[in-house]
């Protein structure tokens, strides 16, 4: 139940057989039966769907001969439309085939190494879960996955591919979820099924399966098919489009997006690539200890193989004990210890392979099988050893300053440190500065037999002395006070 102390977040999912969702798989379809043939591929395919026709389109150059239509239907089919009655049918829909080839100023620069393209990528990881992805975003993927398991068993007869999840999760602070409000659930089916049979029987074998322990203490609201009946979906009832459903890929909104699609992009493409890399980094400063939550962007520029900017963001999650390094700290271990050029990326993540339809569908992080959500405990271990050196050599720096100050006030008058103290220039050594100062005014208020209030300014609150701050009238000159009379 949400209180005055919590908060809502909420996160979307659509099912394998959402319209953009089809389009995403048949662009990655395409792009693993290049990556199969030709390692080297260069692809960057689009599609469209729609009412009884798919539009393949973007530019490819390869060596790799690929029937792209006919692996376009094989796709379609397997997701579950052979029939014009639930919305499309894979065999007899029209295919207009547009692929070209890739422009040879954009292949001389990734050739050599280059990004293709501009842009800046995210990665995000929190302790939220154990896949350290967000919870909303996670049990939506989970409820579409479920949905795709009693599509394929047959267990609900009137079940259709088209479907959707939504799931707001209530949080104590920012990172700690403490609870499930509402699931929104809508899913195709055919005609025959009652609404209200329908809507038992998705909370009861689809929602209650997956929430598990989050619905023991208290249940949350359902929202099933609020439209009503949901007979005409698929590529009829709405068209889908390839790259369309990014916040679906990533992390439901929990994190931000650099607005470049994934899926149809052979792995030169940095929207693709640096975007697994940026996840694969986050997860490994998050692994090492060093915070509960992380953010990464990279941005490049095209034809460029180095970054032009690298950024760490612990949205305030660093442990202490991993010291407080800044941003700029935290970039350059980061630059030490990650390859962030496109070449670096693909080796590292072993890129150049067709593992991409798979990530088409629950989206392109948080499932362990991808590469990018390996863990490498060498990697961990380094950067554990890192964090803490350079936490080590920023403490020793501190100190050092701390003690140069200290000398130099040691060799102040009181007039000198008082000036030091209300500008604000002691830094770390406010405080010695503040007490050496009290010091030696408190000996020469004794030399004068003068008492606090005859020198020093009262709060008009507490009526209390401002220790350090001096009456109109009273000045010091080196250690002495001038003005100032005994009560």
């Amino acid at each position: 139940m949400i209180t005055s102390l919590s908060t809502l977040f909420s996160s979307e999912s659509v099912s394998a057989g959402h319209p953009d969702k089809i389009a995403d798989q048949i662009s990655d379809a395409i792009l693993d039966a290049y990556l199969e043939q030709d390692p080297n591929a260069k692809v960057a395919c689009e599609c469209l769907i729609t009412t009884g026709c798919f539009v393949l389109a973007g530019e490819i150059s390869s060596t790799a001969c690929v029937d792209v239509e006919a692996i376009a239907r094989k796709t379609i089919a397997e997701i579950g439309y052979t029939d014009e009655s639930i919305g499309f049918n894979a065999f007899t829909a029209r295919c207009i085939h547009l692929l070209h080839t890739q422009s040879p100023e954009i292949n001389k620069s990734v050739s050599e190494g280059g990004a293709g393209d501009q842009g800046l990528m995210f990665g995000y990881a929190c302790r939220e879960t154990p896949e350290l992805m967000p919870l909303p975003i996670l049990l939506s993927h989970k409820l579409m996955e479920k949905h795709r398991e009693l599509l394929a068993s047959g267990t609900l007869p009137w079940l259709l591919p088209d479907a959707k999840a939504q799931v707001t999760v209530e949080y104590m602070g920012d990172n700690n979820p403490i609870g499930i409000s509402k699931v929104v659930l809508s899913t195709q089916h055919r005609p025959e099924i009652d609404q209200e049979e329908l809507r038992t029987s998705i909370i009861e074998q689809l929602i209650r399966p997956v929430l598990g322990s989050w619905i023991e203490k208290h249940e949350p609201e359902y929202i099933i098919n609020p439209s009503g009946s949901f007979t005409i979906g698929g590529p009829h009832g709405d068209t889908g489009l390839t790259g369309r459903k990014i916040v679906v890929d990533t992390y439901g909104g929990k994190a931000p997006h650099g607005g470049g699609a994934f899926s149809g992009k052979d792995p030169s493409k940095v929207d693709r690539s640096a975007a697994y890399m940026a996840r694969y980094i986050a997860r490994h400063l998050v692994l090492s200890g060093y915070c509960e939550t992380c953010l990464v962007q990279l941005s490049y520029a095209i034809g460029k193989a180095e970054p032009l900017s690298v950024y760490v963001d612990t949205r305030g999650s660093f442990r202490v004990k991993s010291g407080n390094l800044g941003e700029q700290e935290m970039a350059e271990i980061v630059q030490e210890h990650f390859n962030l050029t496109p070449d670096g990326i693909i080796a590292t993540l072993q890129l150049q392979r067709p593992i991409y339809r798979s990530t088409a569908v629950n989206g392109h992080l948080g499932n362990p099988s991808f590469p990018w959500e390996q863990t490498d405990v060498s990697l961990v271990e380094k950067l554990k050893v890192a964090i803490r050196a350079r936490s080590e050599e920023q403490k020793r720096q501190i100190e050092e300053i701390l003690e140069r100050r200290k000398r130099e006030f040691a060799a102040m008058s009181v007039e000198e440190l008082i000036e030091v103290y209300n500008k604000g220039e002691g830094s770390g050594a406010w405080t010695s500065t503040r007490m050496r100062a009290m010091h030696l005014l408190m000996e020469e208020m004794l030399r004068r037999k003068l008492d606090v209030s005859d020198i020093c300014e009262t709060d008009s609150v507490s009526g209390s002395p401002l220790l350090l701050k001096l009456k109109k009238g009273v000045r010091l000159v080196g250690n002495k006070i001038i003005g100032g009379s005994p009560n």
